[in-house]
């Protein structure tokens, strides 16, 4: 591009950001500033979109500080107010949000409200999603949305006589809310069949597919007018709303049909809109997480709002949704910021409910969320996560105390010093899987699988594991004394699985075993040797045959 300005500069970190891609935003925008082209107040505007898209709350923090500071050369206007509203909104961040708001230098706008409304709703803080919309109400009372955000707002929350309250007040102010329309082609081609939807309204209209712009005069010559030929059309929202007639205008094209369709013997209908919250609830509980995400959420904004009920979000279980073969494509840093956008959510539905968590590619950020959120957890299952390291992990152990369960297979950033936290402060902990990689020759092994990592981690379990039931160290370096510290430590292990421990032998598992008096079921290192072009055999002819342990001193 020849002519290369701040204008064609905001328009690609503007395009950046509504493709939610914040951190080539951000490199845009310090870019602008190395070569010194000075931004105007549509980049700052662009850029703390972007920050507010992508979740990336320190940045934004940091730029709207530079911005507030005077480096840029000209204060922050209502709308970067308004960004950075959202921007904390979005991420949870209520309280800190709402002081922006108070900090204010000048009044705040319809933009400022309708974010904080919006970030409130999407973390299910009732009281001060109340509180928005009454200030959205106050600065445009003609604007019949709000009404009806603040109607649907009450009826969450129960509170009927105040949604009723709103709808009379909208009836007094003689606001109308805006009728939704769907549109429906019918198999012969000829007619389009249309459906308006809203408070007191559900009409059905036949029109001509070749004529659209005259809704009313295609109709035809002809026109009846049936009540109750069809069952009702729209979803009631509201109990005290009572029932809406369905009234049909059909063409002369399509009474025919209509009266064919009226013959047909009544049968019950059933409105789903109509289910009370803990019938709904008991439904939806029946499904998998999958069509939970992907199907119930999306078939009414009811539907949507019982998807986030706590009861439903007191389990999070993703891993039977990975295969093997999508390994590559999954640990690219996109993928992660999505599974870690879907634990965020299911840790804020969940009120501190949260007690399952089987999860994949997930880092540091959401564990800690986990961590802070959720104190009654009793299962953290996150095998294949090589971003979460010991200090999210710290920050289990502490917040955390009735883990039972725990499986950091695969997690290479996790050393001994969390199994050591975790140990002292989970004493429910009974089950811990703590397997490596599969891979046996030296040139495929990580520095991380070294014999006294193996050793530290050992010593860890046996030290400060004692109540363990159930162990998984599948390919661990550990050596002899790592395996004795375990067995003097964890006097009451049941299961022990030790397959691909090459470091230990079959004399080692012996005398392990001896002190191991409950033990039930042991899975040995029964490993295969090989060569580029023969098999050697199975591990334990390996140890028995060459008799390793002769040597030993």
């Amino acid at each position: 591009m020849k002519c290369r300005n701040v204008y064609t500069r905001n328009a690609v970190i503007r395009g950046l950001a509504l493709a939610k891609s914040g951190e080539e935003a951000l490199r845009w925008f310090l870019i602008m500033e190395r070569e010194n082209v000075k931004p105007d107040e549509v980049t700052l505007l662009a850029v703390l979109c972007a920050c507010a898209y992508s979740g990336m709350v320190e940045q934004g923090r940091e730029i709207f500080s530079s911005l507030m500071s005077g480096k840029y050369g000209f204060p922050p206007g209502a709308e970067h107010y308004a960004c950075m509203v959202d921007l904390l909104a979005r991420c949870g961040h209520l309280e800190d949000a709402l002081s922006m708001i108070k900090e204010m230098p000048g009044e705040p706008t319809k933009s400022v409200w309708g974010a904080l409304l919006a970030g409130c709703r999407l973390h299910g803080n009732r009281e001060l999603s109340e509180f928005a919309a009454w200030k959205l109400i106050a600065l445009a009372p003609r604007n019949s949305a709000y009404y009806v955000v603040l109607a649907n707002l009450y009826g969450e929350m129960g509170r009927w006589n105040d949604a009723e309250k709103i709808r009379t007040l909208m009836k007094e102010r003689g606001l109308l809310k805006d009728l939704g329309s769907s549109s429906v082609e019918l198999e012969d081609q000829k007619d389009l069949l249309e459906l308006l939807s809203g408070w007191g309204c559900s009409t059905l209209n036949h029109r001509s597919r070749f004529d659209p712009e005259h809704r009313e005069n295609s109709v035809g010559s002809t026109t009846k007018t049936l009540l109750g030929a069809l069952p009702k059309l729209c979803w009631e929202h509201y109990p005290r709303m009572g029932p809406y007639p369905a009234q049909i205008q059909i063409s002369q094209e399509s009474q025919k049909m209509a009266d064919e369709e009226a013959k047909i013997e009544a049968r019950p209908i059933h409105n789903w809109a109509e289910l009370t919250q803990l019938c709904l609830i008991n439904i939806l509980s029946r499904l998998s997480i999958e069509d939970l995400w992907r199907n119930a959420r999306f078939v009414c904004k009811h539907w949507f709002q019982a998807c986030k009920d706590p009861k439903l979000n007191s389990v999070i279980d993703l891993e039977t949704q990975f295969r093997e073969s999508d390994n590559e494509s999954r640990s690219k840093p996109e993928f992660e910021q999505k599974i870690d956008s879907m634990i965020r959510s299911v840790v804020g539905w969940s009120d501190g409910s949260l007690t399952h968590v089987r999860v994949k590619h997930c880092s540091d950020r959401s564990i800690a969320l986990i961590a802070e959120r959720s104190p009654n957890l009793q299962v953290l299952s996150i095998p294949s996560c090589p971003h979460v390291t010991d200090k999210a992990m710290s920050e289990i152990a502490f917040g955390c105390p009735l883990l039972s369960e725990l499986d950091i297979s695969f997690c290479y950033q996790i050393s001994h010093r969390s199994l050591a936290l975790i140990g002292q402060h989970c004493p429910s902990l009974r089950i811990l899987r703590r397997n490596l990689m599969t891979r046996l020759f030296p040139s495929e092994q990580e520095s991380f699988l070294r014999p006294h990592h193996g050793d530290y981690e050992a010593a860890a379990i046996g030290k400060f594991m004692p109540q363990l039931v159930q162990l998984e160290l599948r390919f661990s370096p550990m050596t002899s004394k790592g395996l004795a510290l375990i067995s003097e430590g964890c006097v009451n292990l049941e299961h022990l699985d030790l397959f691909g421990c090459t470091n230990v032998t079959s004399r080692d598992i012996a005398n392990a075993s001896s002190s191991l008096k409950k033990l039930k079921t042991l899975k040995k290192p029964n490993l295969s040797l090989e060569s580029n072009t023969e098999r050697y055999g199975h591990w334990q002819l390996y140890d028995d045959r060459f008799q390793t342990d002769f040597f030993r001193i």
